[in-house]
């Protein structure tokens, strides 16, 4: 607000406006403190330098050679020999199955999840299927029970009604 007071505003011209403007910022300048003065003026790099001393300065990320053991080049030798043998199998039997499944020497075991589940469905569908057929050949003697017990009582009154007539 004081700084607004000491400086008087001119009627402003179009062709005075430079002068305007080199006014304001020495005003802007004398008024300003001198400790935002010293450290407003930062070193004035090029661009392409900053980011080059940037990019110097993160780590780059490196691959170090590990050192295997005697056993562990033994054991990790094994199971690519493994899966070398499984490959060349694939590749020779083609529709063939595997002996991983059957207990083969490559020591792998198949998966065998989606092949139980489907043999449990198929005996669980042959269990139902023999259940209905019991009921129904049940149900069929039933059934023929009835009708036969039906024929006795039918054949018991027309004997009982014979004889009452006598």
């Amino acid at each position: 607000m004081w700084l607004l007071q000491s400086i008087q505003p001119p009627a402003l011209q179009e062709d005075d406006i430079s002068s305007h403007v080199a006014e304001i910022l020495s005003a802007w300048a004398e008024w300003q403190p001198a400790a935002e003065v010293a450290g407003a003026p930062a070193p004035t790099e090029d661009v392409d330098v900053r980011l080059a001393k940037m990019l110097e300065s993160q780590s780059l990320p490196t691959t170090t050679q590990r050192s295997y053991t005697e056993e562990e080049k033994r054991i990790r030798e094994a199971i690519l020999a493994q899966y070398s043998q499984m490959s060349d199998e694939d590749n020779s039997e083609g529709d063939k199955e595997e002996d991983g499944a059957n207990g083969g020497d490559c020591g792998i075991e198949k998966n065998l999840n989606a092949a139980t589940i489907v043999q449990q469905e198929r005996e669980k569908r042959e269990k139902a299927k023999l259940e209905s057929q019991k009921k129904k050949e049940k149900d069929k003697e039933d059934r023929e029970k009835q009708k036969q017990l039906k024929e006795e009582k039918k054949e018991k009154r027309k004997t009982q009604k014979g004889e009452r007539r006598r």
